[in-house]
């Protein structure tokens, strides 16, 4: 079912009168920075000794819309663009505050300023927010532009400056001796540069106290920074991990570089933890275990280097829309969404009716639980604020997931958001339900929502079960997601939590979405003014903290994520699999259960996940940042559906990659297959361009491959002409696939689609001369060089299954080499012989090799690179064991057969490891009747 149309009800204006009315927190501080507030601000220098002691600007008030960046591609290519308005601000303001040092003079030197508001101070839970833009004039770090720090702080007293110099193992050795300012600091203050080029990126410092110098937190993580990939290291300065993943570069000028790009920072301190976050990705946490819990803020920038920006005039940063915003904890203790004022209780209906920015609403309600909240009859308040938090989690007796992904999940949940009542209120056409009704742009009055977000940005929902019902989708009984995202509702993080699965992690009572985010389109003038809920995370971040258990199980759904957004991250999930990781949800029952509520038969298809319009840069799976990646893939089963996964009309830079498809996590147990459809594995018609599987960088190459069986479709991967396809590395078997990555004339031609790659695309297959020694020779069409940089050569076991079936499809695979690398003896293009020793080539088995080019001489990336279709079969010599065991598809399952003149017992088992019994009377060839029960093969003497 293709989410692409959906009627709009009421005009825009009426629109916003259906909103709840909910509380807003007045800031305890604010400047918007559109008039001069100098007045209201301190200013604090820190210097080397010698130099000019005004080498700085602050300037209130600038209009940022008229200055010019430059946005760099290559170290002499760019495109002078205009500053867009910051994220948060509204209407048409671009004004802001501008920070330079050491810029105006010819002295090299360190300098460093600090703002602090005059009179405040601030205590208990609260977040500093504010957009942060820091320019720097040369591409990416090449050694002639500036390193420069961006700092904020808090808990400061406002008399000191705090900075650092760049020099010594601590950051601070000069700082000692020859600094303006040094022996006074207070506060726990961050900075982050702007162009990646420091030793340190990123860096946590804490006020030494009167007479000393800051105390740099850099390498034991009591700053608060992570070592996310766990060798060694905190995560100061990451050119290739985690922070390349979440600020990567179809966003920023260089992956992992924050600059040129208005960024949302945010400093918290709650419950005595400070954390400190970028575009509500975590940077730190710690607990605040200094002397140092209240004071005022400092926003600064500073200069360790001693040298000068070049152009100087391009090196600056812009604050706009700062706040400081309390942060309340709001108890639920009450499963009684009748609860009034007057009970001394509150209830989740109540905390979603006041809600204010920041809230973190908790759960203790009495009793050991579960406990189930019906959801009241017209549904919860739409959230609206930012930085939200309902967790779930927080009820006594409730924990998360302890268990690797592909071990089962044990989490215990102990709250139930119930929507399973058809009961009814109010108009007969459009009545109220037990959910939210949705008349916006992108929904309509068919929708209803368990948890709607309408326009609120950082939203986390954690730790709940959604049990909901299936419906008609009509005016009258509308369909139910468990979370709708509405209106530009970004960045939103939906965790550890069980929907249409119950406690018991084996009922399921689905409904229409798990998670549904929906393009919102208005009119302005005439012109479609579209918006999007981008930056979803559903499952883990990957940051560092409790990963292991924010993976999400979705059961029984009629679209499990039903999206239009970009940059979505779905990673380490259960799509229609029970707790247990091996107990298949059948979905011809699901299908079946929305005929029976009267949802129309071309409208019940039942889908794991489906995203268009607008989905650049989104991640299903393993991100291969070496952080997490082993609980980052998803188990998904099939669809009543034609494909199993599906972008339309746009999938830029697309990565699929680590997932198990159609086989859950005992890598054995498959998943039933459709009744009436045979879909398809991925679908993306429209501008798009895959990675499916590992890119092969060197880290978590292995956990990028996908795992593929028993899929029914003839196609692999659907697309057009124009969508380059990369596929490496991933494990397929037992499918029923025409071709890899797509056969000649499916749609596509080798002609046409090659034709950019290679000299002669009609003929893009490469070859296996021989294998002799364990020595790999053949032969690789020549490619376009101006195009592409390499050629990466993946070798595989061919599935027996296509290959009883006249296909070639690579089935396992073995490992990889690049033509003409160090490894390759015959150094002519196009030509090879590679020892395939370490691969262990099995003798007996049938190989091919897939190349891969690329325009990128150490990985292979969406968009940068092609994969091409397999060589011929090539028969390895030698025979394993007693013969080789064949397996095709037959009318009623499969057929397992063997050359018989070798001898030997056909033997079943349950599992790889046994145990093997003789199949009695077994000889070649045996009928194997189609069940959802697995069996393993083998021959014995």
């Amino acid at each position: 079912m293709k989410h692409r149309t959906r009627p709009l009800r009421l005009a825009p204006a009426v629109l916003l009168l259906a909103l709840p009315v909910t509380l807003h927190a007045a800031p305890l501080f604010e400047d918007s920075f559109d008039t001069d507030t100098s007045a209201n601000w301190t200013i604090k220098t820190g210097y080397f000794e010698g130099s000019a002691t005004d080498d700085y600007s602050a300037e209130w008030g600038v209009d940022y819309s008229q200055l010019k960046y430059k946005f760099y591609t290559a170290i002499d290519t760019f495109e002078e663009l205009a500053i867009p308005a910051a994220p948060s601000s509204t209407g048409t303001a671009t004004k802001a505050l501008k920070l330079s040092v050491n810029k105006k003079d010819d002295l090299a030197e360190r300098f460093a300023i600090n703002l602090y508001p005059k009179g405040k101070t601030f205590s208990g839970d609260y977040v500093v927010k504010f957009d942060l833009f820091m320019n720097h004039g040369a591409f990416t770090d090449n050694g002639v532009g500036t390193t420069e720090y961006a700092l904020f702080g808090i808990n400061h007293g406002g008399e000191y400056s705090n900075w650092f110099a760049l020099s010594g193992t601590g950051l601070s050795d000069p700082f000692k001796t020859t600094a303006v300012g040094r022996d006074n600091s207070d506060g726990l203050f961050f900075g982050v540069t702007s162009e990646g080029g420091a030793a340190r990126d990123y860096v946590a410092l804490d006020g030494g106290g009167a007479g000393l110098p800051p105390v740099p937190r850099l390498a034991d993580g009591s700053g608060g920074l992570l070592d996310r990939n766990g060798d060694g290291t905190l995560d100061t300065n990451d050119p290739e991990g985690f922070f390349t993943t979440v600020f990567h570069s179809s966003q920023f000028e260089g992956p992992g570089m924050l600059g040129k790009r208005w960024v949302r920072v945010e400093v918290s301190q709650v419950n005595n933890v400070v954390t400190w976050k970028m575009d509500g990705h975590l940077f730190a946490q710690r607990t605040n275990d200094t002397a140092f819990k209240s004071g005022t803020l400092m926003l600064g920038l500073s200069d360790p280097f001693t040298s000068i920006a070049d152009p100087r005039d391009e090196t600056f940063v812009l604050i706009d829309n700062l706040r400081v915003e309390p942060v309340r904890t709001v108890v639920v203790d009450t499963a009684d969404n009748g609860s009034t004022a007057a009970d001394g209780k509150t209830s989740l209906a109540e905390a979603l009716a006041n809600q204010q920015e920041n809230d973190r609403i908790v759960f203790n309600i009495p009793g050991e639980g579960p406990h189930t909240l019906a959801t009241p009859i017209g549904g919860y308040a739409l959230i609206t604020k930012d930085g939200i938090t309902i967790d779930g989690y927080t009820q006594p007796g409730a924990s998360p997931n302890t268990k690797g992904i592909l071990e089962g999940n044990d989490a215990k949940l102990r709250i139930v958001l119930d929507s399973t009542s058809d009961a009814t209120s109010g108009s007969a056409e459009k009545p109220d339900r037990a959910s939210t009704r949705l008349p916006f742009p992108g929904y309509g009055d068919s929708e209803n929502a368990i948890l709607g977000v309408y326009g609120a940005d950082q939203v986390t929902i954690r730790g709940l079960s959604f049990k909901s019902r299936h419906t008609p989708g009509s005016d009258e009984d509308p369909s139910i997601y468990c979370v709708a995202l509405v209106n530009q509702a970004q960045n939103a993080r939906v965790q550890g939590c069980w929907f249409g699965l119950a406690p018991d992690g084996r009922t399921v009572s689905g409904g229409g979405a798990a998670v549904a985010g929906f393009r919102h389109r208005v009119s302005v003038d005439g012109a479609n003014v579209d918006t999007y809920s981008g930056g979803l995370i559903y499952g883990t971040d990957s940051d560092g903290r409790n990963d292991i258990g924010e993976g999400n199980i979705a059961t029984g759904m009629h679209i499990a994520l039903a999206l239009e957004l970009p940059r979505a991250r779905v990673s380490g999930n259960y799509f229609n699999l029970l707790a247990d990781g091996k107990t298949w949800v059948n979905v011809n029952d699901v299908h079946q259960a929305q005929l029976d509520a009267g949802r129309e038969a071309g409208d019940s298809s039942v889908e794991n996940y489906e995203n268009g319009r607008e989905t650049t840069a989104s991640v299903i799976g393993v991100d291969g940042d070496g952080v997490n990646d082993a609980n980052e893939r998803n188990i998904l089963n099939t669809t009543a559906y034609d494909t199993l996964i599906e972008f339309y009309s746009n999938a830029n830079g697309c990565v699929i990659a680590g997932n198990h498809f159609g086989v859950a996590t005992d890598g054995v147990t498959l998943a039933p297959k459709r009744e009436t459809e045979d879909p398809n594995l991925i679908s993306l018609p429209g501008t798009a361009s895959i990675r499916f599987g590992s890119n092969g960088d060197g880290v978590s190459d292995t956990l990028e491959g996908n795992i593929v069986a028993n899929i029914p479709g003839v196609q692999m991967i659907s697309a057009n002409n124009a969508v380059p396809i990369t596929a490496r590395g991933n494990q397929l078997s037992g499918n029923n696939f025409s071709g890899f990555p797509f056969a000649d004339g499916s749609g596509r031609t080798y002609e046409e689609y090659y034709a950019n790659v290679l000299v002669a695309p009609a003929t893009p297959q490469p070859t296996i001369v021989g294998l002799a020694n364990n020595v790999l020779t053949g032969t690789l069409p020549a490619f376009n060089t101006d195009n592409y940089a390499t050629d990466v050569v993946d070798l595989y076991v061919i599935d027996p299954v296509a290959d009883a079936n006249a296909y070639i499809i690579p089935g396992r695979y073995l490992g990889s080499f690049t033509d003409n690398s160090t490894n390759d003896t015959d150094q002519t293009f196009g030509s090879f012989s590679v020892d395939v020793t370490a691969l262990n080539v099995p003798g007996g088995s049938k190989i091919a090799i897939v190349a891969t080019y690329t325009k990128d001489a150490d990985r292979t990336e969406a968009g940068r690179s092609v994969t091409g279709p397999p060589s011929a079969p090539f028969a390895v010599p030698g025979v394993a064991g007693p013969g080789s065991v064949r397996v095709a598809r037959s009318a009623s399952g499969l057929t397992v057969s063997w050359d018989g003149s070798l001898g030997g017992r056909l033997q079943s088992a349950p599992a790889i490891t046994g145990p093997w019994a003789d199949v009695a009377g077994a000889a070649t060839p045996y009928a194997v009747t189609a069940n959802t029960v697995a069996a393993f093969y083998r021959l014995a003497k």
